[in-house]
């Protein structure tokens, strides 16, 4: 689902952003919703930003926080190639079950970090717990959740686009997973043609 805060700072009051982390919590905590990628749109200053922050310490606290990434261009973050690596680190550290598989998967693979974003997600996020789904698929009713903000000031413009091509890919091919997806961006990177292959249910 796609959820605008509105076209100027003015607009997203206190009571909007408390409105809106509850929804988001209530989703990303599995409400029965066959959605599982969430896009927050908004302007500069509206608060993205503290609501992504809020949200990720919450989901953290309640242990169901997979992992989170976020594009800062002040603080040195803003390369793309850190887009798949940092969450599959930091899911490890939360799954035993899921570090073995991967661990695995880069013994068997050394190259697979240098192969393309593409190739990242599939191999070390996608099939990795694709099989923990079979294997264990109580884990579907506490889905961990993925959070990226700041989408729009990664280094590379056309990087921008992919991480979302690659998810929105993923969540229209995939009835069910046990990972769901947020993401915090501006409106004119949306605008730009960035959302092409957002599913058209959202």
């Amino acid at each position: 689902m796609i959820l605008p805060l509105g076209v100027n700072p003015s607009q997203c009051h206190p009571d909007t952003r408390k409105s809106l982390r509850g929804r988001i919590i209530q989703w990303g905590m599995n409400d029965g919703s066959s959605e599982r990628m969430f896009w927050v749109l908004g302007p500069p200053a509206v608060g993205k930003s503290a609501i992504a922050q809020t949200i990720a310490k919450e989901f953290n606290e309640k242990e169901r926080l997979g992992a989170s990434f976020f594009f800062s261009r002040p603080n040195h973050l803003n390369d793309p190639d850190q887009v798949i690596p940092t969450p599959v680190c930091q899911l490890a550290t939360k799954s035993l079950r899921y570090r073995y598989i991967v661990t695995k998967r880069l013994v068997e693979d050394p190259l697979v970090l240098d192969k393309n974003r593409h190739v990242q997600f599939k191999k070390l996020i996608i099939e990795p717990f694709r099989k923990l789904m079979t294997e264990y698929p109580q884990i579907l009713h506490e889905p961990l959740l993925i959070l990226l903000g700041g989408l729009d000031e990664c280094k590379d413009k056309q990087a921008q686009c992919e991480p979302t091509d690659l998810i929105s890919t993923h969540v229209r091919q995939a009835d069910k997973f046990p990972l769901r997806w947020i993401i915090f961006s501006h409106p004119e990177w949306y605008r730009s043609g960035a959302a092409r292959q957002v599913p058209d249910s959202i």
